[in-house]
């Protein structure tokens, strides 16, 4: 039951801390929080990475304490996937060959049940989010200004669903929604992939190399290489270059942050930069590290995504700026950094 399941867990987590005291130590002094210990101990539960891990566990602190908690959470699944590739690919095999859909009746109600990949996740979730925008819109028009919107969004949610299988038999008015799924995945990973797809054997990677791995959606969400690649055999990719410290190449100098130049942004920060800031990249707004008033170029190493609260903060003397690993770093007006303790 669920109180057995509880306490598997204190278990679990009680290992963890006690076979990696340096993790066990930061925990202690508040340097990370309990979603990094739940994060380590779920990959500490995996046995064929638990050796690997007490030897790699102060290179992950250092993400832990640096990094927003998303970009942690996907750097350690990177540095798992390094660590347990055949792993890896036999998950992704299993999640693959146990996909299911299904529509139920329960009582006068229909439910309607799905698992596949986290990659076919993404591109179902882009789908439906074009359509409730769809159906948003619709009920912003019919309110008029200052006008009460006539569905919730759970509502709006189910509808916009509906009509996605409308539109796939010809049915309803949006029957040609564009959606465009972005990927991430460094070249070494999709070479990688490409040479087990074509049976040929591939060089081991040091699980230590995990923060050169990329393969994921925008916002993080890991994904399997093989998929990846197997997908771009039948789509279209974009491939976006990134240097050692995750920096995507000179995409030309423009004023704004616009289409590509954005994209970029959005590529190499999943959240808003300003210290202690979840909102997620998509959400923000891309800015200039340096004024272009100053002679600041467009281009993404000198750009950064903040959220619209935190783009404020910049009137008022905070900044932020780019570290040589790839790191953000936030400095109130009197030039002292937040998140770290003073000298």
């Amino acid at each position: 039951g669920g109180s057995d399941k509880a306490a598997r867990e204190r278990v679990l987590t009680a290992s963890t801390l006690a076979a990696l005291p340096a993790v066990a130590a930061a925990f202690a002094d508040g340097s990370i929080g309990s979603d990094h210990v739940r994060a380590f101990a779920r990959t500490f539960a995996n046995r064929r990475v638990r050796e690997a891990l007490v030897v790699s566990a102060e290179l992950l602190l250092e993400d832990a304490v640096e990094c927003p908690f998303p970009a942690f959470e996907a750097r350690l699944h990177a540095w798992e996937s390094k660590a347990d590739a055949d792993g890896a690919f036999r998950e992704a095999g299993d999640i693959h060959a146990s996909r299911s859909a299904r529509v139920r009746q329960v009582g006068r109600e229909a439910v309607v049940e799905a698992n596949g990949s986290a990659l076919d996740g993404e591109l179902i979730s882009q789908i439906l989010d074009a359509f409730k925008q769809i159906e948003f819109d619709i009920d912003v028009r019919a309110a008029g200004p200052g006008g009460v919107l006539a569905r919730s969004d759970a509502q709006r949610g189910y509808d916009a669903f509906l009509a996605i299988f409308r539109a796939a038999v010809g049915e309803g008015p949006n029957c040609s929604v564009p959606v465009n799924v972005n990927v991430v995945i460094d070249q070494r990973t999709y070479e990688d992939a490409a040479r087990r797809a074509a049976g040929a054997p591939l060089q081991p990677r040091d699980p230590a190399s995990y923060r050169e791995y990329r393969c994921e959606t925008l916002d993080g969400t890991p994904l399997s290489p093989d998929e990846v690649f197997a997908a771009s055999v039948v789509g279209t990719v974009r491939r976006v270059v990134m240097d050692a410290a995750s920096v995507v190449i000179d995409l030309g100098r423009k004023r704004r942050f616009t289409g590509a130049a954005r994209a970029a942004l959005l590529l190499q920060n999943q959240t808003c930069v300003f210290a202690g800031c979840t909102t997620k990249s998509m959400y923000g707004q891309g800015d200039h590290t340096m004024e272009h008033s100053k002679g600041g170029a467009t281009n993404p190493a000198n750009g950064d995504i903040l959220c619209p609260h935190h783009n404020r903060f910049k009137n008022r003397g905070f900044r932020v700026a780019r570290g040589p690993d790839g790191h953000w770093h936030t400095y109130r007006p009197d030039g002292t950094e937040i998140g770290r303790p003073p000298d």
